[in-house]
C-alpha cells in the first residue's frame, strides 16, 4: 500500500488540487458568473488535503510494515477469525477510511459550489483576468535565483525518502527471490526473510 499511499500525495493531492481550484476560478472568469456557495468553496480544499495527508500517512506507514494493496484484506488480514488476522494492521486501515470521508466530503462541498455556479444565471461580462503576485521588495536574492542548490536539495529529499523503503522491500524479498502470488491465499510479506532464507529454514527443520 506504499505506492498507493505516494500517489496519492502527489497527483491525488496537490495536482488535483491545482484542478479543483482552476475548474472553479475559470469557469466564474469564462461565463460571468459569480462562485455560489463561497463557504463550501473554501472548506473543498482544506477537507481534501487534510484528508489526502492522513490518507497518505496511513497507506504509506501500513505499506511499510508490509500491508499489500488491492487484496481481499476484508476478508483476510483485516478478519479476526481468519488465520491471515494481522491485527498491527487495523489501525492503519481504519485511519485511511477515515480520511477517505474527509476526501468525499471535501469533493462533494467542490461539486456543489462548481455546478451551482455553473446553472446560475451570469452577472457580468466574460473576462478572463490571471492575477498576478506583486513582490513586497525589490531586492534581488541571488541564492534563490540559482537552480543549482534547489536541485541538490531535492536530491538529497529524494534519496532520503527512496532509499530506506526500496532497501526495506528488497531485503524482505519483494524484488529477488520473492514468492509466486497465490490469490485465495495472500502471504504477508511483514517477515524480513527471502525466499531462499525460508526454503532454507524449512530445510534445517527437516
Amino acid at each position: 500500500s506504499f505506492v498507493p499511499g505516494h500517489f496519492h500525495t502527489t497527483v491525488g493531492g496537490l495536482v488535483t488540487l491545482v484542478f479543483l481550484g482552476m475548474s472553479l476560478y475559470f469557469l466564474s472568469q469564462l461565463t460571468g458568473k459569480e462562485i455560489r456557495f463561497k463557504g463550501l468553496a473554501v472548506l473543498a480544499p482544506w477537507l481534501w488535503w487534510q484528508g489526502m495527508l492522513i490518507f497518505e500517512y496511513a497507506m504509506s506507514v501500513a505499506g511499510m510494515h508490509g500491508f499489500p494493496r488491492r487484496t481481499n484484506t476484508g476478508i483476510s488480514y483485516l478478519n479476526p477469525e481468519s488465520p491471515l488476522y494481522r491485527p498491527e494492521w487495523v489501525g492503519y486501515a481504519e485511519l485511511s477510511v477515515f480520511a477517505g470521508v474527509l476526501i468525499v466530503v471535501g469533493f462533494v462541498f467542490w461539486a456543489i459550489s462548481f455546478f451551482g455556479t455553473l446553472l446560475s444565471p451570469a452577472v457580468r461580462e466574460a473576462e478572463l483576468e490571471i492575477p498576478t503576485a506583486t513582490p513586497y521588495h525589490d531586492e534581488k536574492m541571488p541564492a534563490l535565483q540559482k537552480l543549482t542548490p534547489w536541485v541538490v536539495f531535492s536530491s538529497l529529499l529524494f534519496l532520503v525518502s527512496y532509499i530506506p523503503p526500496l532497501y526495506d522491500v528488497t531485503k524482505r524479498g519483494v524484488f529477488f527471490d520473492s514468492p509466486g502470488y497465490n490469490d485465495k491465499s495472500p502471504v504477508p510479506i511483514t517477515k524480513p526473510q527471502s525466499a531462499k532464507e525460508s526454503e532454507k529454514q524449512k530445510a534445517e527443520a527437516q
